[in-house]
């Protein structure tokens, strides 16, 4: 789930963001988000990084909410439940 929201954040700014604060805080939100998504490629489990919770508190301290992107992340998860080529089961 972290890496299918990182692959929407950390390739094009947050369209939410860009609303609220502009397209330079938004592209700011997405360099931040693209080494996440570097390591989420990788393999790594990247939410098991106490950075990575660090880096969440800090956009909401900021006021930042990459809400398109967390919108997007779900709507392919549903999409991918409805078809039939994701076990959503396994989601908790």
């Amino acid at each position: 789930m972290q890496a299918l929201f990182l692959a929407c954040l950390g390739r094009w700014p947050d369209s939410h963001i860009v609303r609220k604060f502009g397209a330079d805080v938004a592209q700011a939100v997405t360099d931040e988000a693209a080494p996440w998504l570097r390591r989420a490629e990788g393999g790594e489990r990247v939410g098991d990084d106490p950075a990575f919770a660090a880096w969440d508190e800090d956009l909401k301290a900021r006021g930042l909410n990459p809400g398109t992107s967390a919108d997007l992340t779900v709507t392919t998860l549903f999409i991918a439940g409805a078809l039939g080529v994701a076990d959503l089961s396994t989601f908790p």
